[in-house]
């Protein structure tokens, strides 16, 4: 088969080798040369703007692709999307992706349909702060409908706070984003790794999240285990497989962020792709490999899934933004619990505002607890 990935990106990179353990053809597009997949050996750079849909189809075109893919890629996601009735692969319909996209829209779904996942109370700003005040209360999260990675999110808890934080999102939207506002919900921040084959849908792996606390709400650590998946997956699996249809996902994986609050689940975000960090975390773990499930349910159509097993192993990703948190890889290093560390190249951040802010990324695995190499 021959296979285009959007993106050349560190994030994309397991899916990739996998994409050639297989023996499949694989082309990276990306602008910029020197992205980590640019050298690969096994992969063949196009210096390419996979944004413009246009020229990747004509590309697309004139190599015979076989298929499209952007594990983590918000806007590869939609030309994936795009492009596949064009060049006759599986792929979520163009409007399931939007929707996965803008959370005004997924509030706008799950408020009229789910019975067992419940949205947050929200409202898109268009200038009332009195709109706000009247149905909202404090403490409040202000975020941008349409962005990803935590960017343009800020927790608020009084009236000041909320009119600057208006301001940034204001400053910071320059894609046609609705402002939201919604209540902020208490509880324990989970990631759900999804996977649908034919609209049939199944939990492949849970993340219990480490988040920093209001007003930035930045990720800092992600733990897969036995206990987490033996705790959360009974008491998730139907509420996800009522979000996944509501949604009307088709095919492919799913990352859906959520909130435990007194047994009730809510939506944070869902989104039809990739989760980042998520696929090597659950190797770690013992999970099964995620990327050969996603290869086969787009390449295999009628696969059958292998026994989806609880994690054998404690695994752990740390999202490396202040100089401190390198003290996390030498401890993990000293005790022989480190599996593996990139740095991309940018400097620590005394004021990170989002996960775009990491300069790397270290990954954890044990068969023991791994909660001492956590960051806070």
């Amino acid at each position: 088969m021959r296979l285009v990935i959007l993106g050349g990106s560190y994030l994309q990179a397991d899916f990739v080798n996998r994409a050639l353990e297989k023996e499949h053809k694989v082309f990276v597009l990306d602008m910029n040369p020197n992205c980590f997949l640019g050298n690969h050996p096994g992969c063949t750079f196009v210096n390419i703007n996979f944004f413009e849909e246009s020229l990747v189809l004509d590309f697309c075109i004139k190599r015979n692709i076989d298929f499209v893919y952007a594990p983590v890629s918000e806007m590869g996601n939609i030309i994936s999307a795009r492009l596949a009735p064009k060049l006759g692969y599986k792929y979520n319909d163009i409007e399931v992706v939007m929707s996965t996209i803008d959370k005004s829209i997924q509030r706008k779904i799950l408020s009229q349909n789910s019975a067992k996942v419940q949205s947050p109370k929200s409202v898109i700003f268009g200038g009332e702060l009195n709109k706000i005040l009247d149905d909202i209360r404090f403490p409040m999260v202000v975020k941008i409908s349409n962005s990803s990675g935590g960017r343009g999110i800020i927790g608020v808890s009084n009236l000041k706070e909320l009119e600057l934080a208006l301001l940034k999102a204001k400053n910071i939207n320059q894609s046609n984003g609705k402002v939201l506002v919604e209540q902020f919900i208490e509880g324990t921040q989970l990631s759900v790794e999804t996977l649908t084959v034919d609209s049939k849908h199944y939990i492949i792996g849970i993340t219990k999240e480490v988040v920093m606390a209001a007003p930035s709400f930045i990720e800092r650590s992600h733990f897969m285990s036995k206990k987490i998946h033996d705790k959360y997956y009974p008491v998730l699996l139907n509420p996800i497989k009522e979000l996944l249809n509501i949604f009307n996902l088709k095919w492919g994986p799913c990352h859906i962020e959520i909130k435990i609050d007194n047994g009730n689940v809510w939506l944070v975000e869902i989104a039809s792709r990739s989760g980042g960090l998520r696929d090597r975390l659950m190797f770690n773990a013992g999970y099964p490999d995620y990327n050969a499930l996603i290869l086969n349910c787009y390449l295999n159509h009628n696969f059958k899934i292998p026994n989806l097993n609880a994690p054998k192993r404690n695994a752990l990703v740390n999202i490396l933004t202040y100089s401190s948190d390198l003290k996390s890889v030498e401890k993990g290093e000293k005790d022989k619990v480190l599996e593996s560390k990139f740095f991309n190249g940018k400097s620590s951040n005394a004021n990170p505002k989002n996960i775009i802010d990491a300069y790397g990324y270290a990954h954890f695995k044990s068969e023991n607890d791994l909660t001492k190499y956590s960051l806070r």
